[in-house]
């Protein structure tokens, strides 16, 4: 029995708030079920004490909605404790299945797939290249043990057509001449949330209680807060968890604004006859329908005022990729930055607002994003490490200006850490059968009665 068993038995109920047993000192529970924990990459005033094994290479694909991030680092064990050693590779390159969805069943299309495992080539051999001078011991990447998380689209695809998909990107290792098995997991969206959010919870000096993590990707946002003063007494909960991102932003019908929203299919904002504050109004709106009325994890009134009164950690492409890059190009915050995971382990939490920024920045990132055009968009954002993203950062900035129009959330520290960081350091990584068990909440997520749930993944795919 692992965490996310348990974890999916308390919120068998939509109106659950979860209680995660995430400590600190992460918890992932196995063997003799919910109350066994391991440690995973915390930082403790003995770890200089610790006994450690000689750092071992992992590497990790992150297929996200949107943005598909490949990541290869150095890790160690210590005791129970897994932490990382150095960073070998990280990149990423847009895959953009959340808007390419097709018909009402919204089937994944071979052409996308294909367009997929290109990129995931593509990230494979600049990173067989570059780790010739950053980690040139490693050697072969093709003999590093690899593991792949898959996240929203994959549970709300078609059923068949998801299982197609991962199917394909499997057989892309086998191509690449990996002999060994390289195990592809789609995760809930509880998992997901808690894949993202855990790398804040290792940051020297965080009280549990005085922080929220926000991850925004393309197909989903959920924001995680927690109880507990230490790393002894510290529990996570799912405050919201709805299917707006930046890819359902362009393509839904989420909330009351469907006419706006299908004006701006495949079209860059304002797009023809549509000005900013519409726009902007709009975006409000459905982001509001879906924080407040959502179908998934709506907000109350009392948790709108705690989030107010917390350190937020913003997380996913939109928060710690476009804006602070873009913001920081730009000099309408010259001083913001996201961290990665190195970097944190060597920062105390009281220097993070230095890198942060506020919800007037975003304001005004928005606001002059949404008076171009394409190829505006193009010429704004060239140079810049975005400008390959560049057809959908008004898209970006236009939602997260929406979100925050909504909540009290005056500075958003931005975190260049997720779910490819909690893959390398999870103490399952060689367990194959942990990786392997994503069927069932992938057919949950289609609501499936639960009778048909071990049938559905017993089925030829």
């Amino acid at each position: 029995m692992d965490l996310w068993f348990c974890l999916h038995q308390m919120v068998a109920t939509p109106t659950s708030r979860i209680q995660i047993p995430v400590l600190l000192s992460l918890v992932f529970a196995m063997g003799t079920g919910c109350k066994r924990h391991f440690n995973a990459n915390v930082r403790s005033t003995n770890a200089q004490n610790e006994k450690c094994d000689a750092p071992q290479p992992r590497a990790v694909f992150d297929i996200g909605s949107g943005t598909t991030k490949f990541r290869v680092s150095l890790v160690k064990r210590c005791g129970n404790n897994v932490r990382l050693e150095k960073t070998c590779f990280y990149s990423n390159g847009p895959v953009p299945y959340s808007k390419n969805l097709v018909g009402p069943a919204k089937e994944i299309p071979a052409t996308l797939v294909e367009s997929a495992r290109t990129v995931m080539t593509g990230l494979f051999n600049e990173a067989q290249e570059k780790m010739k001078v950053t980690c040139p011991h490693v050697g072969d990447l093709r003999k590093v043990p690899m593991r792949g998380i898959m996240t929203a689209v994959f549970r709300d695809a078609e059923f068949k057509s998801a299982w197609s998909a991962k199917a394909s990107m499997s057989q892309f290792f086998t191509s690449l001449g990996k002999t060994d098995s390289v195990p592809l997991k789609v995760l809930s969206q509880d998992e997901e949330g808690f894949f993202g959010a855990f790398p804040v919870l290792t940051i020297p000096g965080i009280v549990p209680s005085q922080v929220a993590v926000w991850d925004m990707g393309a197909g989903s946002t959920q924001i995680l807060t927690f109880s507990g003063t230490s790393a002894a007494d510290a529990k996570a909960s799912l405050l919201v968890a709805n299917k707006v991102g930046t890819g359902t932003f362009v393509s839904g019908t989420a909330g009351g604004v469907a006419g706006v929203n299908a004006r701006l299919k495949g079209k860059t904002l304002p797009g023809p006859g549509l000005n900013f504050q519409e726009v902007a109004t709009a975006a409000v709106a459905m982001v509001r329908e879906a924080m407040f009325k959502g179908e998934v994890q709506p907000l109350s009134p009392e948790q709108v005022t705690s989030l107010g009164q917390k350190m937020v950690f913003g997380i996913g492409g939109t928060w710690s990729g476009a804006l602070p890059e873009l913001l920081a190009f730009k000099v309408i915050n010259g001083n913001t930055r996201a961290l990665d995971l190195e970097a944190l382990a060597n920062l105390n939490v009281g220097a993070l607002n230095s890198t942060s920024y506020s919800k007037q920045d975003v304001a005004r990132l928005a606001q002059e994003l949404g008076a171009l055009d394409e190829a505006g968009l193009i010429a704004w954002a060239k140079g810049s490490k975005s400008e390959k993203f560049a057809a959908t950062l008004s898209q970006s900035a236009m939602l997260a200006h929406a979100y925050l129009s909504n909540v009290p959330v005056e500075r958003i520290i931005p975190l260049a850490v997720g779910g490819s960081d909690t893959a390398i350091l999870h103490p399952d990584f060689d367990k194959l059968a942990y990786w392997n068990q994503d069927c069932p909440a992938m057919a949950a997520a289609r609501l499936t009665p639960a009778q048909n749930i071990a049938a559905l993944c017993a089925m030829p795919r």
